[in-house]
């Protein structure tokens, strides 16, 4: 599944809609999709806030054989976000540099995340392996 967005904060929420979609009509494991999510949220808003010269921004979803791909990307100048360097967790919040936290947290919580630069896009691609909802886990769920 895969859905264009303008590269704007106000597109976060659809773009968020899109993938909760996704998880529930693919039956997947909810506790896994919070790791989806954030890592989603983190991408695309690092786009819209720097890299002002994207001006949209792909979501790509699948799955197969236990394993749920997402992939961004975006028109704006090169930029690879997991290059930067690991982040202190260490030390006081005022002791810490600012940035970095939200990368740190996606390359933490999906098992692989890679980058690319393809045809002039900036190709973020990240995966997790997950567990389907057992079929009778899935009614019950739809009637919560």
């Amino acid at each position: 599944m895969k859905q264009l967005f303008a590269s704007e904060a106000s597109q976060l929420a659809p773009a968020i809609a899109c993938l909760q979609r996704f998880w529930e009509d693919k039956a997947l494991a909810l506790d896994a999709g919070y790791k989806v999510e954030v890592s989603l949220e983190e991408i695309f808003f690092n786009v819209v806030k720097h890299n002002t010269a994207a001006s949209q921004i792909s979501v790509d979803l699948s799955v197969a054989d236990g394993v749920v791909t997402l992939v961004i990307e975006d028109d704006g100048s090169r930029f690879d976000p997991f290059s930067l360097s690991a982040v202190s967790i260490d030390g006081t919040i005022e002791e810490r540099a600012v940035g970095g936290l939200g990368i740190h947290l996606v390359k933490e919580m999906m098992d692989s995340c890679t980058y690319a630069f393809i045809a002039e896009k900036n190709t973020a691609t990240m995966s997790l392996a997950i567990e389907k909802v057992p079929d009778d886990a899935r009614e019950k769920r739809r009637c919560d």
